[in-house]
């Protein structure tokens, strides 16, 4: 009895086992807990800053800045990208990669990258199969698109509201072979800039001469990641969304 005993206590049993697996857990999340809340609400509330700045006509120039706390990206027509994070430059190597289409960038060499080359092959033939097409067939007869309208327009006033840049001036010359057709695009443009109040941010210019389009284009503004949310959740929770869901699923939308 006593061997038996003594070997029972040197064996945790399956419930004791899982006790100590939780507490351990719980007390990696009650250290982190200092660490992540504060970069979660950093992400939250710490504005998004961006600007552009652009050319079209017989030059084309466009660069955009895009800024967050100690991170900064840079873009420049024709496709130069530069990443800054916390002051140090990311090898331009790894940017350019990222706007390099999948189908020009170079074929894979090393053993483990011939290896996830075949595994991404292998997904992609099951992803095109008709059994998995025939999985996902939407019924979008049966979506009531009229009654999605209405939240996906709030929807897209809320977003454009938040997004809004501070300063926005877009100035611009253009014609069209016919005098006519320049002179009634030149007086839709007054008629709604003067209606809306635009002249001051837009301004444009006709050219009854030749046929052209010189555009110049400077906008700035910042945003926060949970101003965006809120909209974004209002819109997946409203009832015309969910029912449309309920539909995709093969679900009986919920009558009220």
């Amino acid at each position: 009895m006593t061997r038996r005993f003594k070997k029972m206590r040197r064996r945790p049993s399956a419930l004791l086992r899982k006790w100590l697996l939780w507490g351990v857990l719980t007390l990696l999340v009650l250290l982190l807990l200092p660490l992540w809340l504060p970069l979660l609400a950093l992400a939250l509330f710490w504005p998004f800053r961006y600007s552009v700045q652009g050319q079209y006509g017989k030059t084309t120039h466009i660069a955009a800045r895009f800024n967050w706390f100690l991170a900064c990206a840079r873009y420049e027509h024709p496709g130069a990208l530069h990443v800054r994070v916390f002051g140090f430059p990311l090898p331009q190597k790894w940017t350019n990669a990222w706007l390099t289409p999948p189908e020009k960038q170079p074929q894979a060499h090393t053993p483990l990258q011939k290896r996830w080359q075949q595994v991404k092959n292998v997904a992609s033939h099951f992803k095109d199969t008709p059994a998995s097409q025939e999985k996902t067939h939407v019924p979008l007869a049966q979506i009531d698109w009229g009654a999605l309208f209405a939240p996906f327009k709030k929807f897209l006033r809320r977003m454009l509201r938040r997004l809004k840049p501070k300063r926005f001036y877009l100035a611009g010359c253009f014609g069209f072979d016919d005098p006519a057709a320049t002179g009634k695009a030149l007086g839709l443009y007054e008629a709604f800039a003067h209606a809306l109040g635009l002249h001051e941010s837009i301004q444009l210019y006709g050219d009854f001469t030749q046929k052209r389009l010189d555009i110049t284009l400077n906008m700035r503004g910042r945003f926060c990641l949970s101003g965006l949310l809120w909209p974004a959740a209002a819109l997946f929770f409203s009832a015309p969304v969910q029912d449309a869901l309920a539909t995709i699923k093969g679900e009986k939308p919920n009558d009220k």
